[in-house]
């Protein structure tokens, strides 16, 4: 379905957006035959400063109904936008007790004094860039997958989200803390020229 969709679509550029539903229901709640869709979406390059400069976060206390489930109830990231303007800020880390999960559509990451990098291991949507991510930072550093607290922030040295659009993205900012030197680290730009390299080695090869 996609393979034929980009061919009669024709967009250079784009996003594929897959989309399941319950389908029609009798009761507005009981499951039906689902429905899919599959959606194809012009995109374009993010600011390139976000790359170089990184960028603000704000959080907010909440945690995803189903979590590691990926829907499209995008409500509570929505409903914040302007705060998260208001903020100059580009995007909102959610937290729960203390414990950070992840971005609105987005994975997060800490890198310590020691170059050991930390991402929230449960409770979160685990993203495909993510997971690439992972793969190639733990062949040069030492990554965990664990419970990352708030408190973490006031001694980390860097931080950088992933996702689809956003591959590697330093972050200099949250909420009151700055990250380290309030610029991208070098773990981060070395994780950046990495996943850029694989994603070269990876087209040219399929």
């Amino acid at each position: 379905m996609i393979l034929e969709m980009l061919t009669v679509n024709g967009v250079a550029d784009s996003g594929v957006r897959i989309v399941l539903t319950g389908g029609e229901s009798s009761t507005g709640y009981s499951i039906g035959i689902p429905t899919l869709f599959v959606m194809n979406e012009p995109i374009g390059p993010l600011p390139e400063h976000h790359f170089t400069q990184g960028i603000k976060l704000i959080s907010h206390e909440y945690l995803r109904d189903l979590p590691e489930i990926k829907t499209i109830n995008y409500i509570v990231g929505i409903y914040k936008q302007p705060e998260i303007q208001a903020a100059g800020a580009v995007d909102m880390l959610y937290h729960w007790q203390g414990k950070m999960s992840e971005i609105t559509r987005s994975n997060i990451f800490l890198v310590d004094e020691n170059d050991t990098i930390a991402t929230p291991g449960d409770g979160i949507l685990k993203g495909v860039n993510r997971n690439h991510v992972i793969n190639l930072a733990t062949r040069h550093f030492k990554v965990q997958e664990r419970d990352v607290f708030m408190n973490e922030l006031a001694h980390t040295r860097e931080a950088f989200i992933t996702g689809t659009t956003k591959k590697v993205m330093p972050v200099y900012q949250i909420d009151r803390h700055t990250i380290g030197t309030g610029k991208p680290g070098p773990v981060t730009m070395e994780l950046q020229q990495k996943y850029e390299d694989y994603l070269e080695e990876w087209v040219a090869n399929n």
